[in-house]
C-alpha cells in the first residue's frame, strides 16, 4: 500500500519510464524498419522519432526535477565567479554530486573537485567518465583524475581547435622527444599514430614523488565535426577495440564535457548491448546517461544518428555473415575489476525492457 508522498512519486516515475520505453525494444535485424517507423509523421505533425526523443527528454526532466538545487554544483556555494571559471568551461554544465568523480587530496591546498561524472558501462558500474577538455588551470586535476581512477583510455573530441581556443590547456606532449611537465606530473609519449579519423598516443604519466609512481594510458583524439553515421561507426568501433585491450576506465572528453563525449559514450554502450543481445531499448540507454549528465544527446539530430549508427552496425555484421563468418565476436570482453571499479552487468534487460 502507498503510505507516503515519496512512494507515490516513485511509482509515478516508474510508470513514466515504462510508458516511454513501451514498444521501443528493437532487434538488430529490425533496425531499418524501426527507423522507417520513427520517420513517419503522426497526426500532430511530429515524427515518431521526435515524439520518442521528447519523451526521453521529458523523462530526464522528470527525474532532474526531484534533485535539489544544492545537489548540482554544491561545491561552489559561497564561491566567486572568478574561481568558478578556473574549474569549469561552462558553468551551466555541472556534475550532480551523486555522480561526480571526487578527487583524493594529497595536501590541504588541493581541491577534490573536477567537472567529471561517472557512468556505468555495459559490464561495470562507474566504468566510464565524462569530462571537459582540461582548462589551463585544471591540467593537474585532469591527471589526478586519470591516475586516481585508473583510466587506461582517454578519448578526446574538439581537441583539434586547441591552438585557437585559449581555454584548452596544453595537457599532452606534442612529440616523443619533449615531455610535458605539470607538477607533480611528467607526461611523455613513446609513439604517435595517425589515420584518417583518429590520432593515438601512448602516454606515460610519472608522478614526481619519492616513490615515482608511473601510470600508462592510451590517448585517442578525433577531429570529427559532423554527425556522419559511417565515420561515427568507425570511430566507435576503434574506441571499443582499444577499450577491450585494457582493464582500466575509459574517459571521454570534449569542450563542454557533454556534446561529443556524451555521444561517443552512448554509442559504445548501444553497440556493446547490441553485440551481447542483438536487441536493445534506445530510450532506456539514452535516458540512463541523461539522468547523470542531462546535456548529453541534447538534439534530435544526435538522437537520430544513434539509430543510423545501429543501422550501419547491422549492415556491417550482416555482410560479414553473408561471406561465411560463423559468428561476429563481440569486441568488448569480460575484464577483471580494477581497484576503483565495481563489477556487474549494468545494462542487463530488467523488468521494464523485458516487458516492452
Amino acid at each position: 500500500m502507498i503510505q507516503t508522498a515519496e512512494q507515490y512519486e516513485f511509482l509515478h516515475k516508474a510508470a513514466f519510464v515504462a510508458l516511454v520505453c513501451m514498444k521501443t525494444t528493437v532487434e538488430s535485424c529490425d533496425i531499418g524498419e524501426r527507423i522507417k517507423f520513427l520517420h513517419t509523421k503522426t497526426k500532430s505533425g511530429l515524427s515518431n522519432m521526435q515524439k520518442e526523443f521528447e519523451a526521453v527528454c521529458g523523462l530526464c526532466q522528470n527525474v532532474d526535477d526531484g534533485h535539489k538545487e544544492s545537489d548540482v554544483g554544491d561545491v561552489y556555494q559561497n564561491t566567486s565567479t572568478a574561481v568558478k571559471q578556473q574549474k569549469d568551461r561552462n558553468t551551466k554544465i555541472l556534475p550532480h554530486k551523486m555522480y561526480r568523480a571526487q578527487l583524493f587530496k594529497d595536501t590541504s591546498n588541493e581541491s577534490d573537485y573536477i567537472n567529471a561524472v561517472l557512468i556505468s558501462s555495459f559490464r561495470k558500474t562507474r566504468h566510464q567518465i565524462l569530462t571537459q577538455l582540461p582548462l589551463p588551470s585544471t591540467v593537474v586535476d585532469f591527471y589526478r583524475l586519470v591516475t586516481q581512477y585508473g583510466v587506461s583510455l582517454a578519448v578526446a573530441f574538439d581537441g583539434d581547435v586547441q591552438s585557437q581556443d585559449y581555454t584548452i590547456g596544453n595537457y599532452f606532449p606534442v612529440s616523443t622527444t619533449e615531455p610535458l611537465t605539470c607538477e607533480p606530473f611528467v607526461i611523455s609519449t613513446s609513439e604517435i599514430k595517425r589515420d584518417n579519423i583518429l590520432e593515438e598516443q601512448k602516454l606515460t604519466i610519472t608522478k614526481t614523488s619519492q616513490e615515482k609512481e608511473t601510470h600508462t594510458m592510451s590517448h585517442v583524439k578525433s577531429s570529427i565535426k559532423e554527425l556522419d553515421p559511417r565515420k561515427l561507426y568507425q570511430i566507435t568501433q576503434k574506441i571499443r577495440s582499444q577499450a577491450s585491450k585494457f582493464n582500466g576506465r575509459v574517459l571521454f572528453m570534449c569542450s563542454d564535457g557533454a556534446e561529443w563525449s556524451g555521444l561517443a559514450s552512448v554509442l559504445t554502450l548501444l553497440l556493446d548491448r547490441m553485440d551481447h543481445d542483438q536487441r536493445l531499448t534506445v530510450p532506456l540507454v539514452v535516458g540512463a546517461i541523461k539522468s547523470v549528465r542531462p546535456e548529453v544527446i541534447s538534439s534530435l539530430s544526435q538522437y537520430e544518428v544513434l539509430y543510423k549508427v545501429l543501422e550501419r552496425y547491422h549492415e556491417v555484421t550482416s555482410s560479414y555473415n553473408n561471406v561465411g563468418d560463423v559468428s561476429i565476436v563481440p569486441i568488448i570482453q569480460t575484464r577483471e575489476s580494477g581497484p576503483h571499479e565495481d563489477s556487474g552487468n549494468v545494462y542487463a534487460n530488467n523488468d521494464v525492457t523485458t516487458a516492452v
